[in-house]
């Protein structure tokens, strides 16, 4: 009696007839896919486990992306392509899909940052399908949006402390502007007084002077000393005087234009800056003739102050001996020239290209 047999494929070799045939139904749809595809097999060892992969597929977009990447072909295995630490790392990613069953997407770049891939894993079978887009264009427009960034941001950060600075020049502008009121305010009150102390010692100078003719050359002599002492403490009001003076003229906020006599600024501007020049240079003038200017008078001797600060400051503290500042006038057609000159250090050529760069300063904030 004849024994009847099971004629159908074994199960492996249907599984193996059903992958190939769902590969062959890949393959045929992503052949003319404007992204990459391929389709890589793991390759195991004798206990199991994925030892390499090998491309079975690649359309014809993979195979023009990865030959950036070091290449791929139908029938290579990864670990054997041109650029080993980057296979060693790919690999890695591609057996943990396998193994997890979890797709994946990475990033990869070719070519210093020429181009952009990302990769779309996924397991398919004993392997994975990898699908890959070029996303170069809009990695460099991210670059690019970077990079503006940034620069925004650092423009924002000079605005900030342009702003910053322009602030704090506001509000030394308003205190100046407070000190000046003050100081005519308080030049005002002083002069009142002064007027008196100068008055009384004119008067009293005069009258013990005529008393002195008159009487004994002994008792006369006797004056001689008060009368040295009260015609000091005259000449120290005349210079109170002076300087309240050039205070108020200093502190002047119309915009009165007027005759200024160029020298006299110079000369209150010095009496001003005594303070800074008296331990840092000699004062040497070479005045011209040179004739009155139409000027506001406060803002000319604001001007020559300034100068003459900054010029001192040049100048090391001690070195009255061996530092000269010196004052030049001259007249050049219909105008004046007016040079502060001193001997100091001078400026660097970093400074110096940032001279007319507004609220720049070398001093410490």
């Amino acid at each position: 009696m004849p024994i009847a047999t099971d004629a159908s494929p074994a199960p492996a070799a249907r599984s193996e007839e059903h992958g190939a045939a769902l590969l062959s139904a890949l393959a045929e749809v992503e052949r003319t896919s404007p992204d990459g595809c391929m389709v890589l097999r793991s390759l195991r060892d004798p206990s199991g486990v994925v030892a390499d992969f090998e491309w079975v597929f690649l359309n014809a977009t993979a195979e023009r992306l990865f030959s950036r990447l070091g290449g791929a072909r139908q029938g290579q295995r990864m670990l054997e392509s041109g650029q080993p630490a980057r296979a060693q790392a790919h690999f890695a990613v591609y057996r943990q899909v396998v193994e997890t069953g979890q797709s994946c997407v990475l990033e990869v770049m070719a070519d210093g940052e020429a181009l952009w891939l990302r990769l779309t894993l996924h397991r398919f079978l004993d392997g994975l399908v990898v699908r890959s887009q070029d996303i170069t264009p809009s990695k460099l427009s991210e670059r690019e949006r970077d990079a503006r960034l940034v620069e925004a941001e650092l423009l924002a950060r000079q605005r900030a402390g342009e702003l910053d600075s322009a602030r704090e020049q506001l509000l030394q502008s308003e205190k100046l502007s407070m000190a000046g009121q003050l100081a005519a305010g308080v030049g005002h009150e002083i002069n009142n007084p002064l007027a008196f102390v100068t008055g009384n010692l004119h008067v009293a100078i005069e009258q013990l002077s005529a008393l002195a003719r008159d009487i004994n050359p002994l008792l006369a002599e006797r004056l001689r000393d008060p009368l040295q002492a009260l015609e000091d403490a005259r000449r120290g009001a005349e210079r109170i005087r002076a300087i309240v003076k050039d205070l108020r003229t200093l502190a002047r906020t119309d915009d009165h234009l007027g005759p200024v006599d160029v020298h006299a600024a110079l000369e209150f501007s010095l009496t001003l800056a005594a303070a800074h020049l008296r331990q840092r240079a000699r004062v040497e003038r070479r005045y011209g003739s040179v004739p009155r200017v139409r000027a506001n008078e406060g803002r000319l001797g604001q001007v020559f102050l300034n100068l003459i600060v900054n010029a001192a400051q040049a100048m090391p503290e001690g070195g009255a001996v061996s530092h000269t500042l010196t004052l030049v006038t001259s007249r050049e057609g219909g105008q004046v020239r007016v040079e502060v000159r001193d001997t100091g250090q001078g400026m660097s050529p970093e400074v110096l290209g940032r001279v007319f760069e507004p609220f720049f300063t070398t001093k410490p904030q």
